[in-house]
């Protein structure tokens, strides 16, 4: 209707908030794992290590090096003394000197030292690769965890909106006994203070969720993702998580990426250790030179030579002893550093498997104890309204329905 003269018109009512946006497991993967910091810095530690791999294999090849340059320089006769007089020399006048050249030297044998650390090289840049993938992994669980606690946390908002939708209806039932006089006003106040904690619950869980989502955008490395919900989602059974012990350790032994990053680690120590006891020999290389000098660049001369080199360190003061010792020291601390990783395998496959079967045991009972509580507050609504229940009975019917629906959730995601 037109707006009487004279009146105030009605304000208008606030347009309503776009909707949340829904980001589904599959996308929270694919942001994660393309802008996760932690992929970046493992990315780049691989390329810097495939950059030490072409930096170790430089000195097997050929090193030649140019050299040019101009000088301008004056040289003067010696002074001398005759019958007690003194007599200057006198100068021979500006000269110029032109020279341009190139040297090379190319290593022929070093007992393995040059071979060996770029073998070691390669072995660590391997191993750098498998620690990606070891980064890779981490960030991908990471990012599964936090959005199935996420989704696990909404549906205990729904959980605990529904038990609120319950003691809001308890509370008018109540009330309708105690103004018929049939209850007493006690079961009245009893049912507001569940009332009240019913709301408090579900602003609990609800501030729970919306922290939930703030650990998936951080396990996602993003912080731009606005106003988003998760999907609700689950994982179905993975293919073969039901086999024995032992062929699920056997695989994960096989598919670990940080036992393989350890196995290329220490391979990389051994070449290094093979590299430093070639230090106990000498090296062969051959070098060469040539030039061209003289006073003008159309008057140069021309130089060369060839040189066949034999460097041995015969005393270093212990320092080769010393870099094999400590090599192999690490090689040893290596060694058992894989051991141990391969125990912790073991392990983290055991508690793996136990937790999946006591989890798929523990909702099949959930499931079965949330239609009992479901049941029994039915029986207890019906029967306090027929006068034959008390308050205490229906406030532990719907007790026992939150926690039993809020154990299926824990047991599902």
């Amino acid at each position: 209707q037109p707006t009487p003269p004279g009146a105030t018109p009605a304000p208008s009512a606030a347009p309503a908030a776009p909707p949340a946006r829904v980001v589904p497991l599959e996308e929270a993967l694919r942001i994660g794992l393309s802008r996760q910091p932690q992929l970046q810095q493992a990315r780049a530690s691989a390329d810097a290590a495939k950059a030490r791999v072409d930096q170790a294999f430089a000195p097997m090849l050929p090193q030649i090096s140019g050299t040019a340059f101009y000088e301008r320089y004056s040289t003067s006769t010696g002074s001398s003394v005759s019958g007690g007089a003194f007599s200057l020399g006198r100068s021979s006048g500006a000269q110029d000197l032109w020279s341009a050249g190139l040297t090379g030297r190319q290593l022929l044998y070093d007992f393995g030292q040059t071979p060996d650390r770029w073998l070691a090289a390669r072995a660590s840049h391997r191993g750098l690769e498998e620690t990606e993938r070891v980064t890779i992994e981490t960030v991908a669980l990471g990012i599964r965890t936090a959005y199935f606690n996420a989704v696990a946390a909404k549906a205990l908002v729904g959980v605990a909106q529904e038990t609120l939708d319950n003691e809001s209806k308890h509370l008018e039932q109540v009330r309708g006994q105690v103004d018929v006089g049939t209850r007493p006003q006690i079961d009245y106040v009893s049912e507001q203070a569940n009332y009240a904690n019913a709301r408090v619950k579900l602003l609990q869980a609800q501030n729970t969720y919306a922290t939930s989502q703030v650990l998936v955008e951080q396990a996602m490395g993003v912080t731009d993702l606005g106003r988003w919900d998760v999907a609700q989602e689950s994982l179905p059974p993975i293919q073969g998580e039901g086999a024995a012990p032992e062929l699920l350790l056997a695989e994960a032994l096989k598919a670990r990426p940080d036992l393989s990053s350890l196995e290329r680690q220490l391979d990389a120590q051994r070449l290094t250790t093979a590299a430093l006891r070639g230090g106990y020999g000498p090296s062969l290389s051959l070098a060469g030179a040539y030039s061209q000098a003289g006073p003008a660049r159309n008057e140069l001369s021309e130089s060369w030579n060839a040189q066949l080199l034999l460097t041995w360190p015969l005393f270093q003061g212990g320092l080769t002893r010393g870099q094999v010792l400590e090599s192999s020291a690490n090689e040893l601390q290596l060694a058992a550093q894989l051991e141990q990783a391969r125990q912790q395998v073991r392990v983290d496959v055991e508690q793996a498997r136990l937790g999946v079967v006591g989890a798929i045991a523990t909702l099949d009972a959930a499931k079965d104890a949330s239609l009992a509580a479901r049941e029994r507050l039915t029986l207890a609504e019906g029967r306090y309204e027929a006068g034959v229940g008390n308050i205490i009975e229906l406030s532990d019917a719907q007790l026992q329905l939150t926690t039993a629906l809020g154990q299926q959730v824990q047991s599902e995601f």
